[in-house]
């Protein structure tokens, strides 16, 4: 079921999205965050974990490289920011690092989002890539505009826990 038409038969407990809103446009991840706070019960959370887009600029511009299982090089701010996983990784992570003070400066041109269409044709993977990524500022906003009552920062506890990219908010109706 599309999740931006879906609603449940009785009010909700606890929301939980990893790396989920980062896939969406920003008025969807605005959307979601409003049809979350109707889902809950009283005192129900939301939990949403995904990359940070300030850590993942920083990462880019500190050119911070790790080594995935397989040994290709991961530029991983930029990881963060575009998303994707194309059958090329070793090509599709050199192409990243190597147009990395590109990729930052349209990010910043962009309101920090880089346009997926800009990847190159032979490395988009539809549904992969990142269409939006928030701060946790403009995310915490977001959840409070959405009527949440009190919102906190976490250490994520998914996708290997990398609190050094990634954030996650703990929203309680």
């Amino acid at each position: 079921a599309d999740i931006m038409e879906w609603s449940p038969s009785e009010p909700l407990e606890t929301v939980v999205a990893y790396h989920v809103v980062e896939h969406l446009e920003a008025y969807e991840g605005i959307e979601l965050a409003a049809r979350v706070f109707g889902w809950l019960q009283a005192e129900g959370t939301f939990v949403v974990e995904m990359p940070d887009r300030d850590k993942c600029l920083q990462l880019i511009r500190d050119k911070v490289i790790h080594k995935d299982r397989s040994g290709v090089k991961r530029l991983v701010g930029a990881v963060g920011l575009l998303g994707g996983r194309p059958d090329d990784k070793a090509g599709y992570h050199a192409w990243i690092r190597e147009h990395s003070e590109w990729i930052v400066k349209v990010a910043e041109r962009n309101g920090g989002t880089f346009p997926p269409e800009l990847v190159p044709e032979r490395w988009q993977v539809p549904g992969l890539h990142h269409k939006n990524v928030w701060t946790e500022a403009e995310y915490t906003n977001v959840l409070k505009s959405a009527g949440f009552s009190r919102v906190e920062s976490t250490k994520p506890q998914t996708h290997g826990r990398r609190d050094w990219r990634d954030m996650r908010l703990e929203a309680v109706k």
